[in-house]
């Protein structure tokens, strides 16, 4: 007493061409990465690919990291020393001008490689954390920030990093005078020599 079945498929010559477009594109994308992450790729190639990856075990990953724990002091990091290199109190004026860089951005920093080489990041806690309406940040389903990093690349403009709730990084270029955050800066350069 046995029931057969019988299905019936039918698949439309569109579908099988999406399946094969799909399964091709996947097949280059593994090749490409294979390629590049075994070192037959040149050195630009695979620094484009990793998006710095040599920063993953580095005390830059651990500045980033300790922002979990409000710091109650701006800090300054080199990234050729690989250290912060001066923490300063935060005053009123700083905390309002970090606010001010959130509420000016222009748009996402877009690079391939959002970390500079050779430069500094300023990390500059906002305790309470300050409440933010502006569509780039929303979008991204951050309604406040705790803490901003201003990212000062040499010979390049400043822009900024923000981390959602999960530390996802966000980049983004804004509009505003950097000039005292570059005080805090230069006076830090100046200590280190």
């Amino acid at each position: 007493m046995g029931c057969v079945f019988m299905f019936i498929i039918t698949i439309s010559r569109k579908q099988i061409r999406v399946a094969v477009l799909l399964i091709f594109a996947v097949a280059l994308f593994l090749a490409v990465l294979i390629y590049l992450l075994t070192g037959s790729g040149s050195r630009e190639d695979r620094k484009a690919i990793s998006c710095n990856a040599n920063l993953d075990n580095s005390s830059f990953v651990r500045f980033l990291a300790s922002s979990g724990n409000i710091q109650k002091n701006i800090e300054i990091f080199d990234i050729v020393k690989g250290e912060v290199v001066k923490t300063s109190a935060v005053t009123p004026d700083i905390k309002s001008l970090a606010i001010s860089y959130l509420n000016n951005l222009k748009n996402l920093y877009v690079k391939v490689n959002a970390f500079p080489d050779k430069g500094y990041i300023i990390k500059i806690p906002i305790d309470p954390p300050a409440k933010v309406q502006h569509a780039l940040l929303n979008d991204y389903g951050i309604t406040q920030v705790n803490e901003v990093f201003v990212i000062f690349p040499m010979n390049e403009e400043p822009y900024l990093l923000v981390l959602d709730r999960n530390y996802s990084p966000f980049f983004y270029n804004f509009e505003g005078a950097t000039d005292r955050i570059e005080r805090l800066l230069t006076s830090s350069i100046r200590t280190e020599k």
